[in-house]
C-alpha cells in the first residue's frame, strides 16, 4: 500500500497545496479518509487517484503534452514513474507491484478496451514493446508527437512494423489516447527475475475478465506457484503445457528453465496471447494452436509437463485407446490426465488441475484411475479450496503424476486454506503453498496404499481418507456430503462449458 501526504498529492496532481486543502474541505463526504502514520496524516495513493479521476483538468491548466479530457487522476498516476525510478523499479519495493496493478487496471479502463470484442492483447503487445524493445518504444513515441490520433488501433501498431502487428481484433475502431502511451511510459523494467514474474502475474490478473470473455482460461498466481513447487523444474529441464491457455502458467514455470518451452493452445488467439506473455517474461517458446489430448501416446517427452485445461470441454476426437484403457469421448478430463503421463520423460514430473469429480467418478473413468494407481503413476492429489479462480467459485484438485513409483498416493486436504483477497476471490499464501507441496504426511495429508485404495473402490477424494472434523461428526457422512457437493459442482461445470461454447460462437459471429 503506497501512502502519500497532502503535499505529495499536490505535487503529483500539479496543483498548489491550497487547492488540495480546498478539495478536502469542500468534499468531506467523498475525499479519501486519512491514515495515521507516526502521528502524521497520510492517504492511500490508489484511493486518491480514483477520487481525482472525477476532476477533469480545464483547458487553461493543461500542460503542453496533455490531451483534452485528461483528469487530475491521470496526471497523478503519471508521476508513478518518478517514484519507481527512485527505487530502481525493484520488485521488492512495497509499492511496486501495487502500482503495476493499479496502472494496468487504469489502462484497461480506457475507451479502447470498453467495446465488444476489445482485446487485452493490444495492451500486452504494447507492454512487450515498452519493456523489451527500447528503440521501438522511442520510435513509437516520436511518431505520437507527429500524429495525435489513430482511427484504428491495428493501424497504430502496424505503423512501427511490429512482429506482432496483427494483434487486435477487427472490431476495435477507437482512437488511441495520449494517456495510453503516457501511462505505459511510467513503467520501469523490473530489476530482477522475480519482478518480471510479478509483472506478468499482474497483467494476467487484471486482464482476466477480458481473457475469460474469449472462452479462455487462466491460472491464478498462487496456483502457478504451487504447481512450480510440486514439479520442481530445473534450469536444464524441458517444459511443456499441452493446453496452455493465455500462457500464464507456462510463463511462470518457464521462469526457472533456460531452455525454450513448448505450448499448445486451443485457438489462434490464445496462441498469440501465450506467445506475447512469454515474450514479456523474457523467455523463448514455441506455441501452436493445436491443443488436443493425446492419451494414446506422443513422440516427444519432457521433464516437466503442466496444464490447467478447461473442464469438460467438448471433444471432437475420441474414444481413445491408451495404455490405461479405453477413454470415452465424454471423458476428456481423464484424457488430459493420460496425456500428461504420455508426455513425461522417465524422470519427469507432471501436474494438472482437475475438477473434483475426476477423483471419484465411476464407469470408464474409475477403471482408468484404478489402472493408474496400480501402475504407480499418481504421486499425490491435493484438494484445493473454492474461490481461487475469477470465473468460478468451485473447488478443484491438483493431480501430481510421475512416470513410475510405488502403488501409493499422498492425499492432501487443503480445502480450508487461503485468504480472501476480494468479495469472492481466495488466494493461497506462501506458507500454505509450501505446506501443500510438502511430501511428508501430517495433519492434513495421508499416504494411502493400494489395499486401502482398493477398499474404497479407487475413490481418491482426500476427504475420504483424512478426518479433520470434530469427534462428534461422522467421517463417512462428511465424505459422502463432499461427494454429493462435487457431483453438483460437476453439473455446474458442464453447464459453464456449454455457455462458454455459445459465447464463443456469438463472438465469432460478431467479428
Amino acid at each position: 500500500m503506497t501512502l502519500v501526504s497532502l503535499t505529495e498529492i499536490a505535487r503529483r496532481a500539479g496543483v498548489g497545496p491550497g487547492a488540495v486543502s480546498n478539495w478536502r474541505r469542500r468534499h468531506r463526504d467523498s475525499f479519501p479518509e486519512p491514515v495515521s502514520l507516526e502521528g502524521r496524516e497520510q492517504f492511500r495513493a490508489d484511493e486518491v487517484a480514483s477520487w481525482l479521476d472525477g476532476r477533469r483538468i480545464d483547458r487553461a491548466s493543461l500542460r503542453p503534452d496533455e490531451a483534452g479530457g485528461r483528469t487530475y487522476g491521470d496526471r497523478f498516476r503519471a508521476t508513478y514513474g518518478d517514484q519507481l525510478r527512485a527505487t530502481g523499479g525493484s520488485a521488492g519495493h512495497p509499492g511496486y507491484t501495487a502500482q503495476m496493478r493499479d496502472l494496468l487496471t487504469r489502462l484497461l479502463r480506457l475507451p479502447s478496451f470498453q467495446i465488444p470484442n476489445s482485446d487485452p492483447d493490444v495492451l500486452l503487445e504494447l507492454l512487450v514493446l515498452r519493456l523489451r524493445d527500447e528503440n521501438g518504444w522511442t520510435a513509437l513515441k516520436e511518431r505520437d508527437r507527429e500524429v495525435t490520433a489513430y482511427p484504428d488501433i491495428r493501424e497504430f501498431l502496424g505503423r512501427r512494423g511490429s512482429e506482432f502487428e496483427h494483434i487486435g481484433p477487427k472490431a476495435i475502431r477507437s482512437q488511441v489516447s495520449h494517456d495510453l502511451l503516457a501511462g505505459l511510459d511510467t513503467l520501469i523494467p523490473p530489476t530482477d527475475d522475480s519482478g518480471w514474474s510479478a509483472l506478468v502475474a499482474a497483467f494476467t490478473d487484471v486482464a482476466a475478465e477480458w481473457l475469460v470473455k474469449s472462452v479462455e482460461h487462466y491460472t491464478p498466481r498462487s496456483l502457478v506457484e504451487l504447481i512450480s513447487a510440486v514439479t520442481s523444474p530445473a534450469p536444464d529441464d524441458e517444459v511443456c503445457d499441452p493446453c496452455c491457455g493465455n500462457g500464464g502458467l507456462l510463463a511462470g514455470i518457464a521462469g526457472v528453465t533456460r531452455k525454450a518451452v513448448r505450448g499448445h493452445a486451443l485457438w489462434e488467439r490464445s496462441a498469440r496471447t501465450a506467445s506475447l506473455t512469454l515474450a514479456l517474461r523474457g523467455r523463448k517458446g514455441e506455441i501452436t494452436p493445436d491443443a488436443a489430448p493425446s492419451p494414446d501416446g506422443v513422440r516427444r517427452r519432457y521433464q516437466v509437463v503442466v496444464t490447467n485445461p478447461p473442464f469438460n470441454l467438448h471433444a471432437k476426437e475420441g474414444p481413445w485407446r491408451g495404455r490405461f484403457g479405453t477413454i470415452p469421448a465424454k471423458s476428456i478430463n481423464t484424457a488430459w490426465l493420460c496425456d500428461i503421463y504420455e508426455r513425461l520423460a522417465d524422470d519427469g514430473r507432471g501436474a494438472v488441475i482437475m475438477p473434483n469429480g475426476s477423483s471419484f467418478s465411476q464407469g470408464a473413468e474409475r477403471d482408468i484411475r484404478a489402472a493408474m494407481v496400480r501402475a504407480g503413476v499418481i504421486e499425490r492429489i491435493i484438494a484445493l479450496p473454492p474461490g481461487l479462480f475469477v470465473t468460478t467459485a468451485i473447488p478443484v484438485t491438483l493431480w501430481v503424476l510421475r512416470k513410475t513409483g510405488p502403488q501409493s498416493v499422498l492425499l492432501v486436504d487443503g480445502t480450508d486454506l487461503g485468504n480472501m483477497v476480494g468479495r469472492s476471490r481466495r488466494e493461497l499464501s506462501g506458507p500454505e503453498i509450501r505446506l501443500l507441496a510438502s511430501m511428508a504426511p501430517g495433519e492434513r495429508s495421508r499416504l494411502a496404499r493400494l489395499p486401502e485404495i482398493e477398499e474404497h473402490d479407487y475413490d481418491l477424494s482426500p476427504a475420504r481418507y483424512i478426518s479433520r472434523m470434530s469427534v462428534s461428526q461422522d467421517d463417512s457422512t462428511f465424505a459422502d456430503h463432499l461427494r454429493d457437493l462435487a457431483l453438483a459442482e460437476r453439473a455446474v461445470e458442464i453447464a459453464d462449458a456449454h455457455a462458454r461454447e455459445q459465447l464463443k460462437r456469438i463472438s465469432e459471429w460478431r467479428r
